[in-house]
């Protein structure tokens, strides 16, 4: 079975499709042979893990060293989740707004030392656009989750 990169969902009861699966993951670039992107499990910014199709499931690997238990549950995830077949309607459901709940928290704590910054007049023109962007990002995440 190939990863249906057409829609969020297969059409196969349950699993997770490569492209929802890569909207979950920061610095997403393709590769001659799958994805490179920043891997979820560990701190820093190079885009360690490597992604591809593998039959019936996604196939991970950090280059830093991360298992693949590690990088699904720092997405809200478990390994089994990598097969197409074997995530529920419940389950997907749970690791979307536990991933939106994340952002959401990311964005807050943009706001916050934004709004630290400004109060003590030392914020800078980059640092108020990032700010101003995480107002904008948080009430649309919060507007997605309620639809979910």
């Amino acid at each position: 079975m190939r990863a249906n990169v057409n829609n969020q969902y297969p059409d196969e009861p349950g699993g997770i499709t490569l492209e929802a699966f890569l909207n979950l993951l920061d610095k997403v670039r393709k590769d001659s042979k799958g994805w490179r992107c920043k891997c979820p499990a560990h701190e820093g910014n190079s885009q360690t893990l490597k992604v591809s199709c593998g039959g019936d499931r996604i196939m991970v690997h950090c280059f830093a060293g991360c298992s693949y238990h590690e990088i699904t549950a720092s997405m809200g995830l478990r390994p089994r989740d990598l097969f197409y077949d074997a995530l529920t309607d419940d389950r997907r459901r749970e690791y979307q707004l536990n991933h939106i709940d994340k952002r959401i928290q990311t964005a807050n704590n943009i706001i916050y030392f934004g709004d630290t910054a400004m109060q003590s007049g030392t914020i800078t023109d980059d640092q108020r656009k990032e700010y101003s962007q995480a107002i904008v990002d948080k009430h649309l995440l919060i507007d997605e989750r309620k639809a979910i």
